[in-house]
């Protein structure tokens, strides 16, 4: 629910100063008790700071929000359909009574609260057109009318259970909303974690107004975690799309692809492991001026001739037997300032980076 509140104002007139000064601190009280978790306790203050104040309307709104998240919908609509203290009801109590109405499945009556908040302030349709639980309503008869145009509907779905590494994941996207809408799918989350996209498939149905997404990712290394959350826009209208969870699995016997890792080694040395997984700490010790590269057992390494000197340093990860990656370690020449490093699979690049050398310490 995308919740709308008025600017919360208490009165300071007739001589209520204390009064006034109670009900802030009533509602300062249930802000707090909501921030910790505590829905149940924030109702019975904002309902207290809605007695001493009656002019707030927006106590009230407050008080019906902790109780639905207390999960209170029922007490919720019951705040809401009365009349605020001050005797009035606003178009922002008929939008929030619309959403908790629509959730309880009471459509009819969501769509009458929704319809007489819009007449009473049309600005409130802009936000009727995304807000995830009057999209509940996108199929009661008359909601279109209301809105102005179809609400837009959208999921992102991964497939279920684990897959195998090596293999493809298809994340699937999809969109219900206004004739020939435009998508916007943005990545807001955390950078793709061992995935690469390999081909996407878009499909339109009913005139334009259903549309699949079928994104087909390559799984490459073996884990799990989240892809996204997504921030999607539909023609002008911005949605946000939580995360989707993936398990990926490496086969019996198997090694899976380890992505590329470049490490500039500065002083003292530690285990290619920690570096794949991210609790590299470099240790106290003599400066060694290493450059590692963590690379897939079957990936080919080029590094420039004069930015290196020496055999390299060849170390291998392994779990339970088998070999997961391989690091070479390779000393720069004295004078080299940089180091142009590619990592090849079959023939892609699939890392082509240039390094700046490591300054050694300066000693006293």
């Amino acid at each position: 629910m995308r919740l709308v509140f008025p600017v919360l104002v208490l009165a300071a007139c007739h001589g209520k100063f204390t009064e006034t000064a109670e009900a802030l601190d009533r509602y300062r009280s249930g802000r707090a008790h909501l921030e910790r978790g505590e829905p149940v306790e924030a109702a019975e203050d904002f309902a207290d700071a809605a007695r001493l104040d009656p002019t707030s309307v927006a106590l009230v709104a407050w008080q019906a929000h902790a109780l639905a998240e207390a999960g209170d919908l029922e007490g919720a609509v019951r705040v809401l359909s009365g009349q605020a203290p001050s005797g009035t009801v606003t178009p922002l109590m008929r939008y929030n009574r619309a959403c908790y109405l629509a959730r309880l499945g009471r459509s009819l009556e969501a769509l009458d609260s929704l319809q007489r908040a819009v007449q009473e302030d049309p600005d409130l349709v802009a936000a009727a057109r995304i807000d995830p639980d009057l999209v509940l309503l996108a199929g009661t008869p008359g909601f279109e009318a209301v809105v102005g145009h179809p609400a837009v509907q959208a999921r992102m779905a991964g497939e279920e259970g684990a897959i195998l590494a090596g293999e493809t994941y298809d994340l699937v996207l999809e969109v219900r909303g206004p004739e020939g809408m435009r998508l916007d799918l943005t990545w807001v989350g955390p950078a793709l974690p061992g995935f690469e996209v390999r081909r996407i498939v878009d499909e339109a149905e009913e005139d334009g107004r259903h549309r699949t997404l079928t994104f087909t990712l390559f799984a490459g290394v073996a884990g799990e975690g989240t892809l996204g959350p997504w921030r999607l826009g539909v023609s002008g209208q911005a949605l946000d799309l939580p995360a989707v969870a993936w398990e990926v699995v490496a086969p019996p016997g198997a090694t899976p692809r380890t992505p590329p890792v470049l490490q500039p080694m500065g002083p003292g040395f530690w285990c290619p492991a920690e570096v794949l997984e991210g609790r590299a700490t470099p240790s106290v010790g003599t400066w060694l001026g290493r450059l590692l590269v963590v690379h897939a057992p079957s990936d080919r390494v080029e590094v420039d001739p004069d930015a290196v000197t020496g055999s390299p340093l060849v170390l291998e990860v392994r779990r339970d037997g088998q070999i997961q990656a391989v690091a070479q370690a390779r000393s720069w020449a004295p004078d080299a300032a940089r180091a142009h490093v590619r990592v090849i699979a079959g023939t892609d690049p699939v890392l082509d980076a240039v390094v700046p050398a490591p300054q050694p310490p300066v000693r006293p």
